[in-house]
């Protein structure tokens, strides 16, 4: 496994001044967050930024583990609908100069005037014609739960439907992020064991209680090593992408993490 970070966990930080902490800190992996208007967008970067990014990984001795791409799958009208699929082809292309295989994803709200079941059959053409826009580059999606009020994808059962839908194709997978199970309700450990399989990615925070929390610093919660346990035994070797709650101080909360992963990871490599 590949000690990472996620970008969204430093907001606003540019390339410069985030990158060489992180191999200063002793990342492997970064997870670079391509929303609207953040400093990794291909909006943002242009020519010449793709360019320093490019020197700043190397020279930080770092790799890109995936580009971070949580959006809206399905909009209400053709013309915003078709504007989804250009966003995603433009990450696609970013990819390609970043030298990284994986799209992580979540696939967002269901649309205001709609209900979840008769329109499930838009979530799951949708995700179909990412999946193509993804695949004719030879990348892979890793979808996220994100458990939060009006998700498609909001729990466990939701997840395996969409994954289903899809069987055994290696353009789809999950990004695993155990803390969204805790909050609402699935159990952690149920969704790893159904969905580690299945899992090319993962983000790894800290919890107190049901609230997200620096890892490695609010760890109590949320047993990490039983997590990385599991993900070794299904054999998964990718990346541990760290991500903590956005905030000033995010410079020390990576190096606590860092510490906290190494140790961790290290514990798993020897046992």
């Amino acid at each position: 496994m590949k000690m990472g970070y996620f970008s969204y966990s430093a907001p606003g930080a540019k390339p410069v001044s985030l990158l060489p902490k992180l191999g200063m800190f002793g990342y492997e992996v970064v997870e670079l967050l391509t929303w609207d208007k953040t400093p990794f967008s291909p909006e943002s970067l242009g020519v010449s930024g793709i360019r320093e990014v490019r020197k700043l990984l190397d020279d930080a001795d770092l790799s890109v583990s995936a580009l971070a791409c949580h959006t809206t799958f399905v909009h209400s009208s053709a013309g915003e609908q078709q504007e989804r699929f250009d966003w995603f082809r433009r990450r696609v292309e970013l990819a390609a100069e970043l030298g990284t295989e994986l799209l992580t994803t979540a696939t967002g709200p269901v649309p205001e005037n709609g209900a979840a079941e008769p329109s499930w059959g838009q979530l799951v053409e949708a995700t179909g014609t990412i999946l193509d826009i993804v695949g004719q580059s030879g990348l892979r999606l890793a979808i996220e739960v994100h458990a939060h009020p009006g998700e498609w994808t909001g729990c466990l059962a939701d997840i395996v439907r969409l994954l289903d839908t899809y069987p055994d194709d290696a353009r789809l997978g999950v990004n695993l992020d155990c803390s969204h199970f805790i909050v609402n309700g699935d159990g952690w450990k149920q969704a790893a064991t159904a969905l580690i399989p299945r899992t090319i990615h993962t983000h790894l925070k800290g919890m107190c209680g049901r609230e997200f929390a620096t890892c490695g610093d609010h760890d109590d919660d949320f047993p990490a090593e039983d997590l990385l346990r599991m993900l070794q035994a299904g054999g998964y070797a990718g990346a541990v992408s760290v991500e903590n709650m956005p905030g000033k101080d995010w410079a020390e909360q990576a190096m606590v993490s860092a510490e906290y992963l190494k140790k961790l990871i290290k514990r798993k490599e020897t046992t």
